[in-house]
């Protein structure tokens, strides 16, 4: 099971495979309730930093949505942006989730 949503550059679309990492991830936290994810939110380089923080906030708050919109519980989920500076995901536009 995938645990890494790719956005394209300067973007918080959705990409047309989100789904496919999500729905699974979706699938396991509905069957156990318990189970709580981090949706960090990450940004590359260009951009000033705080730029990149909101756009790696946008990001992981775009697949929460994504997750809601599927029936998961919000008490299970947990968004954090670490923008550009703190990132160490490769390629580091993109979204990581963490159980």
């Amino acid at each position: 099971m995938s645990h890494n949503v790719e956005f394209v550059n300067d973007s918080a679309e959705l990409p047309f495979n989100a789904a496919e990492v999500v729905e699974p991830n979706a699938r396991l936290l509905i069957a156990n309730p318990d189970i709580r994810v981090s949706i960090q939110g990450n940004a590359s380089e260009p951009g000033t930093e705080q730029y990149n923080y909101k756009l790696a906030m946008d990001r992981a708050n775009a697949v929460k949505k994504l997750f809601l919109e599927l029936g998961v519980d919000e008490s299970q989920l947990v968004t954090l942006s670490v923008g550009e500076i703190r990132s160490k995901t490769t390629p580091n536009r993109s979204v990581v989730l963490t159980y």
